[in-house]
């Protein structure tokens, strides 16, 4: 069982939802939630991430997080019936930790049904299963306040990054309208002209799950 991996970013895939370490020559490809994407190291530094090993008949696949509290929550959402690891890093990925805590202690499904792959069905059944168990770890948690959060047409309008990040929405299941919209609110209201990738798909994801 790998515990943690500590390398040299080679990749940074957010369509894909990967990230490949250099670990002393072998190349690592961990799987990633948007939120600990946008915590990795630049290519070329260094980085460690926690790491989950799920092992099936025939696929190896290893998890990637940047805090045990992401990991926790990864295996409690795995726990759940039905709820497999793509299941879990979509709800990892669509709130920042905190809130995807405060959803089930308050057994309010309706928030991570906005998500895409999170059925009604899929939500009911994660709140039914972790609410008493989340009372119980609240605290571990308990999050600083710095810790928040196929092919579609492009509006040329949003440049190189943003089109890449609209297509990146609509790869993860978000219709292109609504994510191309996001995306230019993002960076109308933004002062940084050159917003990184992954906080602009962190910014317009705030923005779609709060519709």
């Amino acid at each position: 069982m790998i515990a943690w991996l500590s390398g040299t970013v080679v990749s940074r895939d957010p369509a894909q939802g990967t990230v490949v370490l250099d670990v002393q020559g072998v190349g690592y490809e961990l799987r990633v939630s948007l939120q600990t994407l946008t915590r990795i190291a630049d290519v070329g530094q260094d980085y460690q991430a926690l790491v989950h090993t799920h092992v099936r008949e025939d696929q190896l696949t290893l998890y990637g997080f940047d805090d045990e509290a992401e990991r926790t929550m990864f295996r409690l959402l795995t726990t759940v019936p039905k709820v497999g690891p793509k299941h879990a890093l979509a709800v990892l990925g669509g709130f920042p930790l905190d809130e995807v805590v405060a959803c089930i202690s308050s057994r309010d499904p309706g928030k991570l049904q906005k998500i895409p792959g999170i059925g009604k069905k899929t939500s009911e059944q994660i709140v039914l299963s972790l609410a008493d168990k989340l009372d119980t770890l609240h605290e571990l948690f308990t999050l600083p306040p710095d810790h928040a959060p196929a092919p579609a047409s492009v509006d040329e309008e949003l440049g190189s990054v943003g089109n890449e990040a609209q297509l990146t929405l609509a790869a993860w299941g978000w219709k292109p309208k609504p994510a191309a919209q996001a995306v230019a609110r993002v960076l109308q209201e933004s002062e940084d002209e050159g917003l990184p990738l992954e906080e602009l798909l962190r910014r317009a994801m705030r923005r779609l799950t709060e519709r």
